[in-house]
């Protein structure tokens, strides 16, 4: 029995490896397409999230909206969400092994492998959305834009009693928090465990965003964050460090501050931006954070991070920045993979 464990092992070791130089090439094609399509084309269907985001939604949408009950005991939330926590997982790794056989025996030039992992991360299309609500930001017609509404449905905040200011605001930490749920996230697990990685961390991430509330779920949250958290563990460290060299490349953002607010003694919970968004926000000198209402009107209370002496009120040189600071983290992504490819071949 033994002998079998250590041959699995170095074996499954094995075509790791010998994997990670191609699935690092898929990715850094898929990157760039995802980065072409969203900066020129904007969110199909107003969502800015993957489309495997959507679709999981689409399938456990009114399931979740159903079963979420505030006045229930948090045991029965928690009972509730685990069930749908666990449908997910399910059919994610269904829809995994489906997209391992389809490689397998129809690789069609690696398009099915190309196409799993496009599905499953979204970047230039949230720079896309904060550069219309910058170019909007001092105009009283914002709401009536097409990344008002976009905003709306991929953050699932009612934005309608919101100033110019605090939706430019949500916009900007929101994409910082799909910076590493909808791109790093799914990467860093395709890369290595392949298609059950990619979809199984996709389709928790998505768990969360159409059903968790930012960890205010009352419990229906409990098990999708769980995991969630515990898979952040490989992807926070590095989402963390591409920000921070970005913010070498970055106008109008501190180093130092960034390194102060990775210290920082009060950091909002992961699930409302975590260290990333206080990396932000004090490279920055914003204030992110703050009580918002769900679509449903469940008011989700956040907690303010940001230095003492910042403001929240969002300037069109700020938001520049924070697009900046994306966009530069995105492409590092890509000469970082580009690296390992390289440097394995």
């Amino acid at each position: 029995m033994e002998q079998f464990i250590n041959e699995f092992v170095s074996g499954a070791y094995a075509v790791m490896v010998n994997s990670l130089p191609e699935r690092a090439g898929i990715c850094v094609i898929a990157i760039l397409a995802s980065l072409f399509f969203g900066l020129f084309f904007g969110a199909v269907k107003g969502r800015a999230v993957p489309y495997y985001w959507v679709l999981l939604e689409k399938i456990f949408g009114r399931y979740a909206a159903k079963s979420f009950k505030p006045d229930r005991s948090r045991s029965s939330l928690s009972f509730r969400g685990g069930l749908l926590t666990l449908f997910v997982i399910a059919l994610s790794l269904i829809i995994g092994s489906f997209f391992s056989w389809l490689n397998r025996f129809f690789p069609a030039y690696r398009i099915p492998e190309l196409l799993a992992v496009y599905i499953c991360i979204s970047t230039g299309v949230q720079i896309y959305i904060l550069e219309i609500i910058r170019k909007n930001l001092n105009d009283p017609g914002l709401s009536q834009t097409r990344a008002f509404y976009s905003l709306a449905v991929t953050t699932r905040y009612d934005l309608n009693k919101m100033d110019n200011h605090s939706i430019a605001r949500n916009a900007a930490s929101f994409s910082v928090i799909l910076f590493e749920r909808a791109l790093i996230l799914p990467v860093i697990f395709y890369l290595i465990f392949g298609f059950l990685g990619l979809f199984l961390s996709s389709g928790v991430a998505a768990v969360m965003w159409f059903a968790g509330r930012e960890g205010h779920g009352g419990g229906f949250q409990a098990l999708s964050a769980g995991i969630l958290r515990l898979m952040s563990l490989f992807s926070i460290p590095v989402s963390a460090t591409l920000l921070f060299i970005s913010t070498f490349f970055t106008p109008r953002v501190s180093i130092i501050s960034a390194i102060r607010g990775c210290f920082a003694r009060k950091s909002p919970d992961y699930f409302e931006g975590g260290i990333l968004l206080n990396m932000v926000s004090y490279a920055a000198n914003l204030v992110f954070g703050g009580t918002v209402k769900d679509v449903t009107g469940i008011a989700i209370k956040r907690d303010w991070t940001g230095p003492d002496k910042a403001t929240a009120k969002i300037d069109i040189n700020s938001l520049r920045s924070i697009q900046y600071l994306l966009f530069t983290s995105f492409l590092l992504v890509v000469f970082g993979l580009l690296a390992f490819i390289v440097l394995q071949g």
